[in-house]
């Protein structure tokens, strides 16, 4: 009865990471170990993206939207034990935003989807 529960249980596992990657979601992980997650479809208000740091502080990108015609921005906060340490907006390009994280080898590119909303990619640079 164990063997059961514990094959259901992978299975269950395997479905959700399949589940997430198809759903458009980029993850990495950085040379600190920290562990980055972007997310596609991103619509005003949403988390769009994350690093998770070891200690478990983390670094969020919320999309804050766009009036017609006008540039994108995401909201970014750090945190530490559920407390905001920091916190800005930064501007998105509408033909693509792209940042550079852990000292050169990360990236952090930003897409305006055709229906209006964002996508976050995390990639790793190519020396």
């Amino acid at each position: 009865m164990k063997h059961v529960a514990l094959i259901a249980a992978l299975f269950a596992l395997a479905a959700s990471a399949t589940a997430a990657q198809s759903s458009g979601q980029s993850i990495l992980h950085f040379s600190d170990g920290a562990i980055a997650t972007g997310y596609d479809h991103c619509g005003e208000g949403d988390l769009c993206a994350k690093i998770v740091y070891p200690d478990g502080d983390a670094l969020l990108f919320f999309s804050e939207g766009a009036a017609l015609d006008q540039p994108y921005y995401a909201h970014v906060v750090r945190t530490h034990l559920k407390q905001t340490l920091f916190e800005y907006s930064r501007r998105l390009e509408n033909r693509g935003t792209i940042l550079t994280l852990d000292h050169g080898r990360v990236r952090l590119t930003v897409y305006v989807n055709a229906d209006g909303t964002l996508h976050f990619i995390f990639s790793n640079v190519m020396p």
